[in-house]
Order: structure tokens, then sequence, then C-alpha cells
């Protein structure tokens, strides 16, 4: 006797697997300010460092989602806005620890590290 199986019988072999919906879009991560009331705020504040580290920082994930043909102009204001930040705020050279030893050098003139008398 042969037993017919079952849904529709036949061969497994030609059907299709089974399609899976792709997963839902995860939620986008919070932030602590919206971009544009950041930059708002931060002009309204008028310190032209904190503002134009906002617009900076809104014009990054502005480029981010922007359309194709908007790309250029957005990375010009990137740069010229980047290019104001280098010019106001001094670039420190060398690491932390360089620093350090600075100021250690500034608070004892010892070079062997002792302290004055």
């Amino acid at each position: 006797m042969v037993t017919r199986q079952q849904g529709g019988g036949g061969s497994n072999r030609h059907r299709q697997p089974a399609r899976q919906s792709p997963p839902p879009p995860a939620d986008p991560p919070e932030q602590d300010l919206d971009p544009p009331a950041g930059v708002a705020a931060s002009v309204a504040s008028g310190d032209q460092v904190l503002a134009l580290e906002a617009l900076r920082d809104h014009l990054a994930v502005t480029i981010e989602d922007a359309p194709p043909g908007a790309v250029a102009a957005i990375a010009k204001q990137l740069r010229e806005v980047l290019a104001d930040l280098a010019a106001k705020v001094p670039r420190q050279e060398g690491t932390a620890l360089d620093e350090l030893q600075r100021r250690r050098a500034a608070r004892n003139p010892d070079p062997k590290g002792r302290a004055a008398p």
C-alpha cells in the first residue's frame, strides 16, 4: 500500500524554501540633543567655539543621510567649519604624558627632580 504525504504530496525537491521576512529595523540610537536644537542652543550661548562644534557635529550627521547631490555642498561647509575651529582652538603638541612632564618641570625647576629648599 502506498501512502501519500499530507499537504499535497509529491517530492519536496522542487519546492522553494519559505521566504522569511527581514527583521524589523533597529531603533535609532537616542541622542542627548537633537542636532538642530543643539546648534541653536550653542549659538544662543554666545560661545563661538561651542557653536562651531555643534555645527560640525550637525553637519557630520547630516552628510550621512544626505542625497548624493547635496554631499559636496555639505562637505564644503564641514571643511570650512573644521578650518574655523582649528583657527580658534590651539592645537596641543605632544601627549598627556608630555603635558604632565611640562607641569612638573614648571613646578620644580631642579632637573634632578628634587624640591628646591
